[in-house]
């Protein structure tokens, strides 16, 4: 039987893309939250393999986002002091703007024009459980910014959604304490699962400790994966 795998933010990260494509196997089916660009060198180069992967179901982040608003505005050399620009390169858009001249500029535009179809949600099943996958996470029954928010983190969840589960990244794990998810231990660098188990953050922030996860959207459970340059402060 095929699994069914999350992963999200992996922000240019190659080396660590690369462990995942060795880890899946054909039949298995991916969903990648957004955020594959920006931050890191190869962020465009991941983008392209998850377009053309099978199995692979792909959803739209901010920093996909920022991309769509901006590049040709960098491109064209117009307006470059522009709220937008300064927004996307503050956010790490300048390497992905360098790794995307590595393309013929018709082969980027198709690219792009798929990318701004990308959804934003996506919705699995599995024994009774219904799970929403968002690139930012939100709360049932109340209204968000759909690629940005945060102010769901510290939210009740809503009775009448038992089975409803909410599978998110756009937030690092370890930044959850600074928005007052106290469940998660300062510091921390697993996933966190929060709101009476009703929501999961799987993003690592892997463009600064070098590790990430897979996250089996059966059990919940996360496997892990380590680029070279981490560093585990409980190791000798």
């Amino acid at each position: 039987m095929n699994k069914v795998y999350a992963v999200s933010d992996l922000h240019g990260q190659y080396e660590l893309w690369y462990q995942i494509k060795q880890y899946l196997d054909y039949s298995d089916d991916l969903i990648c939250l957004g955020d594959c660009v920006d931050r890191g060198p190869s962020g465009f180069d991941i983008l392209i393999e998850m377009l053309t992967r099978d199995n692979t179901i792909v959803l739209k982040g901010n920093h996909e986002d920022l991309m769509l608003q901006d590049y040709y505005t960098i491109k064209n050399r117009e307006m470059q002091d522009s709220a937008n620009s300064c927004l996307w390169y503050m956010n790490g858009g300048y390497d992905t703007y360098q790794n995307i001249q590595q393309y013929k500029p018709k082969f980027v535009d198709e690219v792009l024009k798929t990318v701004e179809q990308l959804p934003i949600t996506h919705i699995e099943t599995y024994g009774g459980k219904l799970i929403i996958l968002d690139h930012c996470g939100f709360t049932p029954g109340h209204s968000y910014d759909e690629l940005w928010d945060r102010y769901h983190l510290t939210d009740v969840w809503p009775e009448g959604f038992d089975n409803v589960y909410i599978i998110h990244g756009h937030t690092p794990v370890q930044h959850l304490w600074r928005k007052g998810v106290y469940t998660a231990a300062r510091g921390t660098e697993d996933v966190v699962q929060y709101c009476d188990g009703h929501k999961i953050d799987i993003d690592l922030g892997c463009f600064a400790i070098h590790k990430t996860c897979l996250l089996d959207l059966d059990t919940f459970e996360p496997i892990y994966f380590y680029g070279k340059d981490y560093i585990d402060e409980n190791r000798n």
